[in-house]
């Protein structure tokens, strides 16, 4: 259903011619120049009434001849209106025009300009440079121009005359008829048509002998050559001129000997490097040899060629793999050749005094400098007398010096060996006679061997530090018992508190004031006078219990139970509990 004038009505398939069918599904009117159309705009028209043409969907009106349909004002124009003279036009240009006028550019004139000419009413330009001309072949008259005089040929005006023509005067004439160009006549020919070339102004289908075509020209062939096909390809040389290789050469070069027939130089036969024919050589390549006039194989190992005698003659060096009459270059397999002086002076299984075999160069390598016997350039295993083989530390390689360096020592076997650490001087490597700077010589008490000496910071418990600290120093045992001293004969500690310091010595405690004393077992035999012999130690007064006796030295014991007593039948004083019995000394 759709809304028509205020009613429903059923939608319609189709609109009447003037209408058509809108999105709301109803008729409405096409732009008024339209028979039929698809929308309310002039270019939607679909057909148009009779006297209209349809273009890009809009109806314009069909006008008489001489008009034209003016877009702008939707009416048809007079022709005459804007062009002069014209019967037919478009909005922009005329397309034909009256009686005697001539169509120009979309204008009419009475008559073709200069430069122009005219053909079905139009007029048309001619021909480059031409001025007058009667149709776009036809020229009668050349434009004037200032850079060259312009030559009328064939109805056409050229500046140069075109191919296969010269200028003959004012116009241009045919050359020969092989000449693609020419110059001053028709047979002074500048260049050729294919196949022909050019010689001497003339077009030929063969260059002469001497020459050879370049680009459809004869050039020269090299000098002394008779035929080529190319400057370094020559086929034919002159009398006393030889061919080899595309060049001629007045004598053939080493290695080469002249073919009379041919007039060519042939190379000659290897192994052959000089001849005079094919089968007659003069000198052959190494390692052949001439006998004769031909090459022979090369000597065997161990020989040389003797041209005087023409045969291979043995090595006048022993085991020599590789010779002349004079020198040995090469040594025979598994010998190594010994050089003197730069030369090979002999060839040996094995490699004397001073050198190594090196099995690179097969030769005997001298070992460095006063070294005797040696593995390898860098290795030495002894050093000729009187060196001695030193191995570098932290190196792979050796030196043979004349006296071992610091903290190093020599043996018998001529080799210097490491001191001990911290030791600069010594007999071996135990025994050490001067230790590095602040550092002293000591002999461990626990090693019996006497060769034996290291070297210490700090000297151990029980010895003394030297006061000289240049590594010559001694580490000295302090006194007897002793585990601290100020020098050998005064000590400050003691080993423990069984022993006392007495005039810088340890002694035991028994034997302080003892006449003699057994040290060892820290027992007094005989105290010195003023003291008692008590518990194998002397005292000057003996304990409760005894009395000193002043004939043995000795402290003896009371009678029993008394305390107190100045010899052996009276007693002074009981011991506690006890007293003494009827007014006696005894308790």
């Amino acid at each position: 259903m759709v809304l028509t004038n205020g009613s429903c009505t059923v939608a319609p398939s189709n609109c009447t011619n003037g209408y058509y069918l809108n999105s709301l599904g109803s008729c409405s009117q096409c732009y008024p120049t339209c028979q039929t159309c698809s929308g309310p705009l002039a270019s939607n028209c679909i057909t148009c009434f009779n006297g209209s043409t349809l273009s890009s969907g809009v109806c314009i009106q069909s006008c008489s001849t001489g008009s034209f349909y003016n877009s702008t004002t939707s009416n048809c124009q007079l022709c005459t209106s804007l062009f002069t003279n014209c019967v037919s036009c478009s909005a922009s240009a005329c397309t034909s025009c009256s009686g005697n006028y001539t169509l120009l550019a979309g204008v009419c004139v009475l008559s073709c300009p200069t430069g122009t000419y005219l053909s079905n009413q139009q007029c048309y330009s001619c021909p480059t440079y031409c001025a007058v001309c009667a149709s776009a072949t036809t020229c009668s008259q050349c434009v004037n121009i200032t850079i060259a005089a312009l030559i009328l040929y064939n109805g056409s005006c050229y500046v140069t005359c075109p191919p296969l023509t010269y200028q003959s005067g004012t116009t241009c004439a045919n050359c020969q008829q092989t000449c693609l160009s020419c110059t001053g006549s028709s047979t002074n020919c500048t260049s050729c048509i294919t196949p022909y070339s050019l010689f001497s102004s003339n077009c030929v289908v063969t260059c002469p002998n001497g020459t050879f075509s370049s680009n459809y020209s004869c050039t020269a062939c090299p000098t002394n050559c008779l035929l080529c096909a190319s400057l370094t390809a020559c086929t034919s040389c002159a009398t006393n001129y030889y061919l080899l290789n595309g060049t001629c050469r007045s004598s053939c070069p080493t290695g080469y000997y002249l073919d009379a027939p041919s007039a060519s130089c042939l190379q000659c036969v290897a192994p052959c490097t000089q001849c005079t024919s094919r089968t007659s050589c003069s000198a052959c390549a190494s390692p052949y040899n001439i006998s004769g006039t031909v090459c022979i194989g090369p000597c065997p190992s161990g020989s040389y060629y003797n041209s005087s005698l023409t045969a291979c003659v043995n090595c006048s060096l022993t085991h020599c793999g590789v010779c002349t009459a004079t020198s040995c270059s090469a040594c025979l397999s598994g010998y190594y050749s010994y050089l003197n002086a730069g030369s090979i002076a002999a060839c040996l299984s094995s490699c004397p005094t001073g050198t190594f075999p090196n099995n690179v160069t097969m030769s005997c390598s001298s070992c460095f400098s006063n070294c005797q016997t040696c593995i390898n350039a860098s290795y030495c295993s002894l050093c000729a007398s009187p060196y001695y083989l030193l191995a570098v530390t932290g190196t792979q390689v050796d030196e043979c010096v004349a006296v071992c360096p610091l903290a190093y020592y020599a043996t018998l076997l001529r080799t210097c060996l490491p001191c001990g650490t911290n030791c600069n001087v010594c007999t071996n490597s135990t025994y050490c006679q001067v230790c590095a700077s602040n550092y002293y010589l000591y002999t461990p008490q626990n090693v019996n061997n006497a060769s034996t000496m290291d070297c210490l910071a700090q000297c151990p418990s029980g010895y003394t530090n030297p006061a000289i600290t240049d590594g010559k120093g001694q580490c000295s045992l302090c006194p007897s018992n002793c585990i601290s001293c100020a020098d050998t004969l005064t000590c400050t500690q003691c080993v423990s508190a069984m022993y006392v310091i007495l005039n810088g010595q340890c002694i035991p405690y028994n034997c302080l004031n003892c006449d003699s004393c057994d040290q060892s077992n820290n027992v007094c035999n005989n105290c010195s006078t003023g003291y008692f012999l008590y518990n194998s130690g002397c005292v000057a007064f003996c304990p409760n219990g005894y009395y000193g006796d002043s004939a043995s030295r000795k402290c003896k014991a009371c009678v029993t139970d008394c305390l107190l007593c100045f010899n052996a039948t009276t007693c002074e004083l009981c011991i506690d509990g006890y007293q003494f019995v009827n007014s006696s000394t005894s308790c």
